[in-house]
């Protein structure tokens, strides 16, 4: 997936148009005597977002111009207890954008009325590729070009376009996306309900 791009209008409050969200966290937590199990697979759902101010109404005196939030007004489905630091990702002109980075979350989990709050890789981008770019194992490609390959030295497969190997070395991932429709694939699965 690519950065954030300050090109792309985010869909804020519009339950038509989602963004997806992964995790490993919990599937319910109420709280420390009520933790649900973890699973055994890489979870996943679609998400709303939701504007700054419908979030600061939500969270009073809790949300600035570093976070981003998700999820649905009737609650139900969304981040839990040791998703932190997971991708929120949007699709713009058929391409994958990281938007968010999984912060903290209500208790119970995915409850009504109580958005998820994600560090938006937007308002951090710049901080992000500097890092990337001083990082002590030398530069790194901050942004990629799906068109003409994800980024250099990666190659896609011609029978799996969820696959994706290094020229030197491999990083085999067959049958671990969900298809182009999200309703098949090995990565189509019910996420925390």
């Amino acid at each position: 997936m690519c950065l954030s791009d300050d090109n792309f209008q985010r869909p804020f409050d519009d339950s038509n148009k989602t963004c997806w969200i992964t995790g490993w966290g919990r599937l319910y937590y109420y709280g420390y005597f009520s933790a649900g199990p973890q699973p055994n697979e890489l979870m996943q759902v679609d998400v709303p977002l939701v504007s700054k101010q419908r979030c600061m109404d939500f969270w009073p005196g809790k949300i600035d111009d570093s976070m981003i939030c998700i999820g649905r007004d009737q609650g139900g489905q969304g981040a839990c207890k040791g998703d932190s630091g997971g991708p929120l990702v949007c699709e713009f002109s058929g391409k994958w954008y990281l938007e968010g980075v999984t912060s903290w979350v209500s208790i119970p989990c995915a409850d009504a009325l109580k958005p998820s709050v994600y560090a938006s890789v937007r308002y951090l981008k710049s901080w992000i590729i500097n890092k990337i770019s001083h990082s002590p194992s030398g530069p790194a490609q901050a942004s990629c070009n799906f068109d003409s390959g994800l980024c250099y030295g990666w190659q896609q497969s011609d029978t799996d376009v969820f696959n994706w190997t290094r020229h030197t070395g491999s990083t085999p991932s067959l049958e671990t996306g969900p298809s182009s429709d999200h309703t098949s694939g090995f990565g189509n699965l019910p996420f925390h309900e």
